[in-house]
């Protein structure tokens, strides 16, 4: 990616820098040294956020643009007013931007993607942005005739959810949940259906290294005593931060989990239960269950599946486990997808809730927008019955159930 990011002119600085007195006056001393170790370092963490796929993609196509038209990419802005290379700048997008469609035909969306990440790239690298908003005033207006040609988008990818139901017909089929990469694979799906899982939130994303700081570790799972509010039953709670959190402000949300049976029931007599197969996961990984509390130590920062690389669960093994499980039910696997759990959880959690799904869906889901209202829609009669039974209400709040956590903005 660096070599083909270089023969594009985009990598290091773009212009004359400012002469660093503090350098140069401190050579003999050998900070000068240490000043050009902390640069680097500081464009290193900036170049581990690279969208390696999509940049990747960008790239290739701006080398063979370049090619085509022999011209240099930027110039160097010299001061803030510098209208003549701002413009160059910004025409060098514009002019890829036309390439792409005249060429390739690619969609508006699609260009507006690479040309995004060619200019964060150099803003990047360069320190300074390379266009501004005084000279785009020509790219917003081309890109929307790309879409009135383009026309009204089409329908999503269809993606089939995988429901609960489907989960009791492979248990009557005698689908493996027993062997050790059986005990992983149901305790997976099971924990995205229940949780509302996004693929990657089992592990991580594909061709990234898993964190344990914020990705599932076994020490992300705190095992909880039976209390009024689960009615004698064990429950856990599964510590989960959404993988779309590039930008690492969202906090831990504590997901809860209930065992469905009480204590006299066997542990995975239920095969619909997620707690005892996040239990069984458990023995399989460690040969324990804690009572209550946390596995610490180097053990809690073991990830919580092992996906097909041995090592950690990626958005792929969520993939390609739905599609080996819609495969055993008959079920066409191109219309199941690494979300499968997700979408079917959801439809499952409206199916028993109803009318009081919105809500529980969203924060279930851990939406921080208004997306969860999809599934149901403001009716008259509810607002009035919960208007006037609402004097009614009682029970605990997470917060008052797990001391220290205090709920977000967005649960």
């Amino acid at each position: 990616m660096l070599r083909l990011a270089s023969e594009c002119g985009l990598l290091g600085p773009l212009g004359d820098s400012a002469a660093d007195e503090w350098a140069h006056g401190a050579a003999a001393t050998g900070q000068a040294a240490l000043l050009g170790a902390l640069r680097a370092r500081v464009r290193r963490r900036v170049r581990e956020l690279w969208d390696c796929g999509r940049l990747g993609t960008a790239l290739t196509h701006f080398k063979k643009y370049l090619s085509a038209t022999g011209r240099v990419p930027f110039m160097p802005v010299e001061r803030a007013g510098d209208i003549a290379s701002l413009v160059y700048n910004q025409e060098t997008l514009e002019f890829f931007a036309e390439w792409l469609r005249s060429t390739g035909g690619q969609k508006a969306d699609t260009i507006a993607g690479y040309v995004s990440v060619i200019k964060g790239l150099r803003d990047a690298e360069a320190h300074y942005h390379v266009t501004s908003d005084v000279v785009n005033t020509a790219m917003p207006r081309a890109f929307k005739r790309y879409r009135q040609i383009d026309g009204p988008p089409g329908e999503r990818k269809l993606t089939h959810g995988f429901r609960a139901y489907m989960f009791r017909e492979l248990v009557r089929g005698g689908y493996d949940r027993t062997s050790s990469r059986g005990i992983v694979r149901w305790a997976a799906a099971l924990g995205a259906h229940n949780l509302l899982l996004r693929g990657g939130e089992l592990g991580t994303v594909a061709g990234k290294a898993f964190c344990p700081q914020s990705d599932a570790a076994l020490g992300a799972i705190d095992w909880k005593a039976p209390c009024p509010e689960s009615k004698g039953r064990a429950w856990l709670t599964w510590d989960t931060v959404p993988i779309k959190d590039v930008a690492a402000r969202r906090r831990i949300c504590p997901m809860l989990v209930c065992r469905r049976g009480g204590p006299d029931v066997p542990l995975g007599a239920d095969p619909l239960c997620t707690y005892d197969a996040v239990a069984l996961l458990f023995q399989e990984r460690i040969g324990r269950v804690p009572a209550t509390g946390r596995v610490t130590g180097e053990s809690g920062l073991l990830p919580l599946f092992v996906g097909r690389n041995g090592r950690w669960w990626t958005t792929d093994d969520s993939r390609e486990l739905a599609r080996e499980m819609g495969t055993a039910l008959g079920l066409d696997p191109a219309a199941l997808g690494a979300r499968s759990f997700r979408v079917g959880g959801a439809t499952d959690y409206k199916a028993k809730l109803g009318a009081g799904a919105e809500r529980f869906i969203q924060e279930r889901g851990r939406w921080c927008s208004d997306i969860g209202r999809i599934y149901t829609r403001a009716l008259a009669a509810p607002h009035l019955a919960g208007s006037a039974d609402v004097g009614d209400a009682d029970g605990v709040d997470v917060e008052t159930l797990c001391p220290g956590w205090v709920q977000p903005a967005a649960f």
